[in-house]
């Protein structure tokens, strides 16, 4: 088998393999790293594309055991589903990674970081996630990478899809979805799902045992597509989603409530030489917690209104000769509305953002080569300049060569800002890092090697002296991820290996939840009516905080080794019946120290197509 053909085959496996991944239709396209369509081949940052079929073979249930599957991304917990989750990648924090639906951001302005709950799964075509700062084209948040979260299904998809889930915890899920075109020129796809789990105890304690913190979820999704003509055409889409879930409070059953509807809808021209899109987006988040077992939402102690407007018009222009010229402008403002309120303390405020970036990109014979910069006016610290530049050299056929040097910045919250506890004067977190890596195609093995190292300065934390927000943190992230795809015989594998350092610049200790070593395989297979897959996660010891006593103490989480499990048989060519095993060997670890994750668990799945 040729080297170009090895190529190929592993590009079309789609196990997320580095660079060349592709989606389930064939493409090597990536809509993330520029805005627009682009080859996978001439990305210049790590990239790594999860599809439906994958999703569906490996079983998963939640965009969290997703991601915790990734190169270079670590999730942790405060319990199994539907309770509180964060997303490190390269050892960031949460608030640090870029989370879009469709190309428009996701999650609660006011908070930081993404719900990642607020999207149902049975919508997701595909995701892609771009390691390494974006800033200079996405703006603030873009500091480790971007996840973008894509829904939007291909004109000549036509289907019918009812799923049917249960499994331990008392969890169960149905959702239904159906696309397709209406007419030559207008296609449309919809969907609906309904999750629930009557839970476990995720914080025992003598105080509150036998208590169970499950959760319910409902969503639905709406998406509208009408071709204008071969340039034009007009995209919109519509998201709503209900999550209430218990938790533990210091020996205390409690519950959080959020509700969260979106609406965007973009006018796009496509032709050889321009492509361009004009977008607006508006997200209204509600979110109340604290309340009791026997209490109503309207007991909560605290209660956060917010929505986000959003407006935007990026271009890209092809000059011939491998040139091509980008950029645009945008505007979002957030704000907190009326009722927002913590222990009976109003919560006000809102920010204006105003953005515009350039991207220079020249792509021809050996050479790929990328600079942007943009600037951010904000109503509430100012303005703020980044900029990145990545080249890659194929040195030789099969072999690239690239790196990367960017800036990046996280801007404060309103929370950060205006809330009792907030700080007016906060700046923004400031980032600069570099990554050289190296990538081929050697036999049957597709491999990639990536350094990384960033410092991150003026990161806002709570000074638990003064009470509020300030700018005294500092981080240091740096590492090497490396990643290889191969085949043998039927199986299809993807292994990657993570060794990261990162640190609290102003204390040299470990950043916490943090592994410095993890390891992870996926493998998948089919063969007539069958399909399985494995996935194994290894982490080494991590550093943590008990919480539970005062003054806090430090801990350290052991390391742990998980494996996962599942298979498919099609009874008949349009139903599908699987079976998942999560923890196979039902071993006993913790992602955040005091809060229990689920022992060996059991799921079972009904998938008819029409």
């Amino acid at each position: 088998m040729s080297k170009r053909l090895t190529a190929s085959v592993l590009s079309a496996l789609a196990i997320a393999a580095p660079t060349h991944a592709e989606e389930s239709t064939g493409l090597p396209i990536t809509v993330t790293a520029t805005r627009f369509k682009q080859n996978t081949a001439s990305a210049t940052s790590p990239l790594t594309i999860i599809t439906k079929d994958q999703i569906q073979r490996h079983g998963w249930t939640t965009l969290e055991e997703i991601l915790r599957n990734q190169p270079s991304l670590e999730t942790s917990s405060n319990g199994g589903k539907g309770q509180q989750s964060s997303v490190f990648m390269r050892g960031f924090n949460s608030e640090h990674s870029l989370v879009l639906v469709d190309g428009m951001r996701l999650g609660r302005s006011s908070m930081g970081s993404a719900d990642l709950s607020t999207v149902p799964l049975s919508q997701v075509e595909r995701i892609e996630i771009i390691r390494g700062a974006r800033a200079a084209i996405y703006g603030s948040d873009a500091v480790a990478g971007v996840i973008n979260i894509i829904t939007r299904s291909e004109n000549s998809d036509h289907a019918a899809q009812i799923n049917m889930n249960t499994g331990s915890s008392g969890y169960s899920n149905i959702d239904g979805s159906v696309k397709g075109n209406v007419t030559s020129q207008d296609h449309l796809k919809g969907g609906a799902a309904y999750n629930r789990e009557s839970g476990y105890n995720v914080h025992p304690s003598s105080a509150n045992e036998g208590d169970e913190h499950g959760y319910w979820n409902k969503s639905a999704q709406t998406n509208y597509e009408h071709q204008f003509n071969d340039g034009w055409a007009l995209f919109t889409s519509g998201r709503w989603m209900q999550k209430q879930n218990a938790y533990d409070s210091y020996g205390s059953y409690k519950s959080q409530y959020t509700a969260d509807q979106a609406y965007q809808a973009s006018l796009e021209h496509q032709s050889d030489k321009w492509q361009s899109n004009w977008s607006i987006q508006y997200v209204d988040t509600n979110y109340l917690s604290g309340y009791g077992k026997n209490e109503d939402k309207d007991d909560a102690t605290y209660k956060n209104y917010n929505d986000q407007t959003s407006l935007g018009w990026f271009n890209q222009y092809n000059l011939g000769e491998g040139w091509s010229l980008g950029g645009g402008v945008d505007w979002r403002e957030s704000r907190l509305k009326d009722g927002s309120e913590s222990s009976g303390t109003e919560l006000d405020g809102q920010l204006h953002n105003t953005g515009a970036y350039s991207l220079v990109q020249y792509e021809q014979n050996a050479w790929t080569w990328e600079l942007s910069g943009r600037v951010d006016d904000n109503s509430g610290y100012s303005s703020h300049e980044t900029w990145r530049t990545g080249v890659a050299w194929s040195f030789i056929p099969d072999y690239r060569l690239i790196a990367n040097f960017s800036t990046a910045f996280r801007a404060p919250t309103l929370l950060n800002l205006y809330s009792p506890w907030g700080n007016p004067d906060l700046k923004a977190e400031k980032a600069k890092g570099g990554e050289i890596g190296v990538e081929g195609n050697t036999g049957p093995f597709q491999w990639k090697v990536t350094a990384y190292r960033s410092l991150v300065a003026d990161m806002i934390e709570y000074d638990d002296v003064r009470y509020n927000y300030y700018n005294i943190g500092a981080a240091r992230l740096q590492g090497i991820e490396t990643e290889i795809g191969f085949v043998t015989g039927i199986i299809k594998h993807h292994f990657s290996a993570d060794f990261a350092d990162p640190t609290d610049a102003t204390t040299d200790k470990a950043l916490t939840r943090r592994a410095k070593n993890t390891y992870k395989w996926q493998a998948e297979t089919s063969w007539d009516k069958w399909d399985a897959a494995a996935s194994w996660v290894y982490k080494n010891h991590r550093a943590d905080i008990n919480y539970d006593v005062y003054p806090y103490e430090d801990v350290v989480l052991s390391s742990y080794s998980l494996w996962d499990v599942s298979a498919g048989y099609h009874l008949l060519p349009q139903l599908r019946i699987g079976g998942r095993i999560d923890n196979l060997f039902d071993k006993d670890y913790q992602t955040a120290y005091g809060y229990e994750t689920p022992g060996r668990s059991y799921y079972l799945n009904f998938a008819y197509q029409m």
